[in-house]
């Protein structure tokens, strides 16, 4: 008897864990899917509704994330939305731009500071 609940305890441990691991991936997956959703909803958003006032709610929050990434951004913005979205061109792009410029300045500094130490 003892036996086969150990036996029972077993194969539901084995199965639990495995239910768990697929639950955790999809759990993953989901908030992927969920990031790419926030990530492209702030011109989607102000583009279907014409909000200004929820435009630049999101224009605000999602600012800060996409410095970091300026170079990656701006291309996005500028070569993908400029066709679709006209008007997120201006307002995000200008941004983008500004910053790309900033990062191509640092680093031409970065170069010529290299060739004065050479």
């Amino acid at each position: 008897m003892l036996q086969k609940n150990v036996r029972l305890a077993t194969t539901i441990n084995y199965y639990m864990n495995r239910f768990a691991i697929r639950y955790l991936l999809l759990m993953l997956l989901l908030l992927l899917l969920l990031l790419l959703l926030l990530l492209l909803l702030p011109p989607l958003y102000y583009n279907n509704n014409n909000n200004y006032y929820y435009y630049y709610y999101y224009y605000y929050y999602y600012y800060y994330f996409y410095y970091y990434f300026c170079y990656y951004c701006y291309y996005y913005c500028c070569c993908y939305y400029y066709y679709y979205y006209h008007h997120c061109y201006y307002y995000y792009c200008y941004y983008y731009y500004y910053c790309y410029q900033q990062q191509q300045q640092q680093q031409q500094q970065q170069q010529q500071q290299q060739q004065q130490q050479q």
